[in-house]
């Protein structure tokens, strides 16, 4: 009983007073529950996944039944009378196919079937098993390749899928973490502008006493006094914009929008130490934008190497083999007991000659296309190590700013308390302190700022790297 009471203790702690929510927290949640951003990309993996399987069909087993039925009459005239002759047949034939797609390239479709075929008039059966085999072989290197082409552009474009997957998902981090800092600034503004209500109203506090002593002027209360409401109506516009960015943050995490969500207080900062040259050669073997393109110059490279292979010779094999009987072969009858065989063997050698000049256009949009996909790689990979070498340097003058603008906020910080002992002694003005109030409220966020653009560009430089992932684990 105790044990439950304590247990009931702490949930209605928990409840009253909820956790800090991490970041790393609310990645996690955003992944799982974010249907809006995840959907699409993961339809279009499900159906190139689909896709990959379908073109793996064509390779597999494929049993086909077919019953074909007819009944035919014919009466001919011959010797100066009539003939009539009734005919009626049932023909079932199961045929069983595979095709096999060898490392050469070449194509093995083998058939074998047993048709029966039942005279209506007679009710005789005739039996004839069917054994067919098919084999077909290009004499080019690019040919052979092309017997592969329909499953390699199955498994590019899962793979391709797969990666913009990762690119959605990628996407979908960056945007919580920067929801998360805006929301992290939004209650650090709040939370400022209540600091500054109480510094007016203890400065408010003496301009009246002074005031009724006659050391200080009716306008300068009334301008502290104004100064005092302006801090008032601060309170209310930064405890909008919290609610507004809090409404936003809520959805982008998939939660309720009335969700009770806090923040950690300080934000944790680590700073980065390595070479630029290292950032780049890490980026050129992880980015997922350089594997696409890397795939798609291959499905360029493959497209134009079955063009160039029109040109030519490739070679056809077909062969039959069949068993058959002259006379009644009851159904089920062995093998042996047919006396004929047939089979027949065709070979042919097709040469391309004249085409009027398709092929030879064919492969020049062919080239074209592949020199496009290849310039495009060039300029992708000179895109990432530029952007690279932007956000290394923004990180080295972010991390030189966040040192300077912590020794301006403790100055600022003890400006503001001289400020106050030197107002209550009447040396400075109302608009004096203002102003120095002014400036501290200024430092603030300025440093809160500099933090949050530091961790927000060492995420997108963890993500030009393609280590993105690993970035969000040393969150935890």
């Amino acid at each position: 009983m105790r044990n439950i009471l304590i247990l009931v203790i702490l949930l209605l702690n928990s409840a009253l007073y909820p956790q800090p929510l991490t970041l790393y927290q609310a990645i996690q949640q955003a992944l799982a529950h974010n249907e809006t951003v995840m959907y699409r990309a993961r339809q279009n993996y499900q159906a190139a996944h689909a896709q990959l399987e379908l073109s793996e069909s064509a390779y597999r087993t494929q049993v086909n039944l077919s019953l074909n039925s007819y009944r035919s009459y014919s009466r001919v005239f011959s010797g100066n009378q009539y003939f009539s002759t009734h005919s009626q047949a049932t023909t079932p034939n199961l045929a069983l196919d595979y095709t096999l797609l060898t490392p050469f390239g070449s194509r093995t479709s083998i058939g074998v079937g047993y048709q029966t075929q039942m005279d209506g008039m007679s009710h005789s059966f005739y039996s004839s098993p069917q054994l067919s085999l098919t084999y077909q072989q290009p004499l080019s290197r690019a040919g052979i390749q092309s017997g592969h082409a329909d499953m390699f552009r199955a498994r590019s474009n899962f793979v391709n899928a797969e990666q913009s997957f990762q690119l959605q998902k990628e996407g979908l981090i960056l945007s919580v973490i920067n929801s998360y800092f805006q929301l992290w600034q939004s209650y650090r503004s709040l939370e400022q502008s209540k600091l500054d209500v109480e510094s007016t109203r203890r400065v408010l506090e003496i301009a009246e006493l002074r005031l009724k002593a006659g050391q200080l002027s009716e306008f300068e209360v009334m301008n502290t006094r104004v100064q005092y409401r302006v801090a008032e109506d601060n309170v209310k516009v930064a405890l909008n914009s919290l609610q507004t960015q809090k409404r936003s943050f809520l959805r982008l995490l998939g939660l309720d929008l009335d969700t009770n969500v806090q923040l950690i207080e300080e934000i944790k900062m680590d700073t980065i130490d390595f070479d630029m040259e290292y950032a780049i050669q890490t980026a050129n073997r992880n980015r997922l934008e350089i594997k696409q393109n890397e795939i798609s110059l291959q499905l360029t490279e493959l497209s134009l190497q079955q063009t160039a292979a029109g040109n030519k010779p490739t070679l056809y094999l077909n062969g039959n083999y069949s068993l058959s009987s002259e006379y009644d072969v009851p159904l089920g009858t062995a093998f042996s007991e047919f006396p004929g065989r047939n089979w027949s063997v065709n070979a042919s050698l097709s040469f391309p000659i004249l085409d009027g000049g398709a092929q030879k256009n064919q492969i020049r949009i062919a080239k074209s296309s592949y020199d496009m996909q290849q310039k495009s790689l060039e300029l992708l990979r000179e895109d990432i190590a530029i952007e690279i070498e932007e956000y290394f340097r923004s990180l080295q003058l972010n991390q030189n700013r966040i040192e300077s603008l912590t020794m301006n906020l403790k100055i600022a910080e003890e400006a503001l308390k001289i400020a106050e002992l030197r107002f209550s002694q009447g040396q400075i003005s109302s608009t004096e302190i203002e102003n120095i109030r002014q400036r501290y409220t200024n430092a603030q966020q300025s440093l809160n700022s500099a933090k949050i653009s530091y961790i927000t560009q060492s995420a997108q430089l963890a993500k030009a790297m393609g280590m993105l992932a690993e970035w969000v684990e040393k969150q935890y």
